[in-house]
């Protein structure tokens, strides 16, 4: 008897589906809801992910090699302890800014990833606070010279090593005479904390690097710099454009985008630039979410949440729509396609 009751139960359950459960007495009751089939494979939604990372961008003054080493490492460990998870430092920290002048003996300034002290100990440091750090060296590699970035995970491994692709040569900034341009190919690198693009220096003005950053996967793109002064028409200013270029990355490609400037003004035999600090970080449409000023050193912390941010992305469509085929002026230098 109480099995069978059991198994009308179940049975009644299964048929309710679509029909009328019967009220008191055997009269007809309310319709039962229509459920629908699972699919399956089907997974019912679950509450939204979440990945948060948060990025820390930096400004010092540069002077004395190992007081700039210092300096470096102490801004890491302030930001560490703000909870960043990935640290910019600007570019080529470790020195004045050298290609002020040209200098045969600057040269000896080069070492090789392998042999470099600057990036052995920041890989202890990054180990030991469990940070990402994309850190600027004056690489020398076989006959070549660099201006690179060894991007260094959070267990202190060096991943790999970035290039500078696009050599600026003016008053004030010879660095053709110390760099070759890399022709490496563009890439992005894989950390604990997400998929990071680092460019450097001039090559932050170029929305084909940051655009072929982002179409690798990249999630935040990250511009080491030494921007200053304009030694052709001192009346120009051009912090508001470099900021501005970047922004636009970040709007165009819907990533977040830090840049990590020098501040001060350094002087060789005559020749000055003053370095417009300003460095910066932007939200996913670009835009200002921390910026510094242009003298004091510091550290600006933000958080993000990347999984949102990819939804965001996917949802606009701006790499979904891109076509392709129809960029080719954009492969040469003067505008012109072969036939």
């Amino acid at each position: 008897m109480h099995s069978g009751a059991a198994s009308m139960r179940s049975g009644s359950a299964g048929s309710a589906v679509g029909m009328g459960y019967m009220g008191p007495g055997g009269a007809p009751g309310p319709a039962a809801p229509v459920v629908p089939p699972v699919m399956p494979g089907f997974k019912a939604p679950t509450a939204a992910i979440e990945r948060i990372v948060t990025v820390a961008a930096t400004q010092m003054s540069c002077g004395n090699p190992e007081e700039n080493i210092k300096k470096a490492e102490s801004l890491v460990r302030i930001a560490s302890s703000r909870g960043a998870q990935i640290v910019l430092l600007q570019e080529l920290f470790q020195f004045s800014y050298f290609p002020i002048e040209l200098n045969a003996g600057n040269f000896q300034l080069a070492t090789t990833l392998e042999e470099s002290a600057l990036v052995q100990g920041m890989a202890l440091l990054a180990k030991e606070l469990r940070v990402v750090i994309p850190i600027c060296f004056f690489e020398r590699y076989r006959n070549s010279y660099y201006n690179s970035c060894a991007i260094i995970d959070a267990d202190g491994a060096v991943l790999g090593v970035v290039r500078k692709m696009h050599i600026c040569d003016r008053l004030g900034y010879n660095e053709k005479y110390y760099f070759t341009p890399s022709d490496d190919p563009i890439r992005v690198w894989q950390t604990r904390y997400g998929r990071i693009g680092v460019a450097l220096g001039a090559d932050q003005w170029y929305p084909e690097v940051a655009r072929s950053l982002v179409l690798q996967g990249a999630e935040v793109l990250l511009f080491p710099s030494a921007m200053g002064s304009n030694q052709y028409d001192p009346s120009y200013d051009p912090r508001d454009q470099w900021q501005r270029v970047m922004q636009g990355h970040a709007a165009a490609n819907m990533v977040p985008v830090l840049a990590s400037n020098r501040v001060g003004t350094e002087l060789v035999d005559g020749v000055q630039v003053t370095f417009c600090g300003s460095s910066f970080i932007t939200g996913q449409t670009g835009e200002m979410l921390k910026i510094a000023d242009r003298e004091s050193e510091g550290v600006l912390v933000e958080s993000f949440d990347l999984e949102k941010f990819h939804v965001r992305r996917a949802s606009w469509g701006l790499v979904r729509d891109r076509r392709p085929h129809l960029y080719g002026a954009v492969l040469t230098r003067d505008g012109v396609l072969k036939a």
